[in-house]
């Protein structure tokens, strides 16, 4: 299906006379998807190398975090390219807003990606992205020789959700049949943007909970999330929420921990 849409670049200029400045993230907005969304880069270091920048890492990082935070707020009040103009108008300091481009999107469930990709990652910078996580938790499990332990991409069926398209990474039964669903959530720069995907896990983990599968038993979902230094604040508060909702927030800094937790409660298959 194809969709109409806008976008903008966003753009790090230090010196806006010289007209010198580095894409540095990206707002898209598709009014029939939604709304405004956003994406802008972790990577200050490289910002301050290519633009010869010597403000501080921590004050690129806020600005960024800023612009983020305001499209992000103002999402559901895009709905066109003079929107996003008038937003652009408003930006006084280094970070600017680009022209809106039209474009039309095809049939991706994901069209910020690409496109950001392509228009804000540099090649150097793709190459030095990091192992996806459920990868990198795959060959941790190996490496412990607990995968004789764990399901890969479980097949459940909780009752009364049957009809529901569930999908997880892995699974392993410990007297409760813990479903792992794995998330890189450090691109998203701000706190409410980060929150949303939280509660939305802690949702899917309560209705799991209450809903449990006739073949495996009860069921408690653990997410495992990587997280960028910026939000590390909100993860203990984060973590007490989905808790009460019957949901285990893994930080993926700390695989360890729940290797050993499969490793010394996990039950064989069949057992």
């Amino acid at each position: 299906m194809k969709t109409r849409a806008f976008y903008s670049l966003i753009q790090y200029c230090p010196d806006f006379a010289r007209r010198e400045a580095m894409n540095v993230g990206l707002v898209l907005v598709a009014p029939s998807l939604g709304g405004a969304m956003v994406r802008v880069t972790t990577n200050t270091s490289r910002v301050r190398t290519c633009l010869a920048k010597r403000a501080p890492a921590q004050m690129i990082h806020g600005q960024l975090r800023n612009i983020a935070h305001l499209l992000e707020r103002k999402r559901h009040s895009i709905h066109s390219m003079k929107d996003l103009v008038n937003i652009a108008e408003m930006q006084g300091n280094e970070i600017q807003l680009t022209e809106p481009v039209e474009i039309v999107l095809e049939g991706s469930q994901d069209p910020l990606t690409p496109l950001y990709d392509r228009l804000v990652e540099s090649v150097e910078h793709k190459k030095k992205r990091r192992t996806p996580l459920r990868t990198q938790l795959e060959r941790r499990l190996k490496a412990a020789k607990v995968l004789k332990f764990v399901d890969e991409s479980p097949n459940v069926k909780p009752a009364g959700l049957e009809e529901l398209p569930l999908s997880f990474d892995f699974g392993y039964q410990n007297g409760t049949y813990n479903l792992i669903e794995t998330k890189a959530l450090g691109h998203l720069e701000s706190e409410p943007a980060l929150v949303n995907q939280l509660v939305g896990a802690a949702g899917w983990g309560g209705l799991l909970a209450a809903h449990p599968d006739p073949q495996v038993g009860e069921l408690r979902l653990t997410l495992v999330a990587e997280f960028g230094p910026h939000q590390r604040d909100v993860l203990p508060k984060m973590r007490r929420i989905l808790s009460e909702a019957d949901t285990t927030l893994v930080d993926a800094a700390n695989l360890d921990s729940l290797v050993h937790s499969i490793a010394s409660s996990g039950q064989r298959h069949g057992g």
